[in-house]
């Protein structure tokens, strides 16, 4: 197979758990509070769309992921870059 987010799951096809889409997918199911939902690959031989399933406890894991990284760096970075600067060098409207 030459799309590298695909699997053979089970005899079907579907899309890679480690790959970044099926992350954008759950998070897509997790804030749009769905089910579930499709992934559609185009190529220009073939169409494919594939159903994917809300699955709980990956959302679980990736949140919890997100809210360290948040909470370890982001939230830091953006304390320093945007509120810790002289107000004077910023033009305010």
């Amino acid at each position: 197979m030459t799309v590298p987010f695909l699997k053979e799951i089970n005899g079907q096809l579907g899309l890679d758990r480690n790959h970044d889409h099926f992350y954008q997918v759950q998070d897509q199911l997790l804030c749009t509070g769905k089910q579930s939902g499709y992934f559609v690959v185009y190529t220009f031989k073939d169409l494919k769309v594939i159903e994917i399933q809300r699955d709980g406890a990956f959302i679980q894991q990736m949140v919890a992921k997100l809210l360290n990284f948040y909470q370890s760096h982001f939230r830091m970075a953006v304390l320093h870059n945007h509120f810790y600067r002289k107000y004077s060098d910023h033009v305010f409207y």
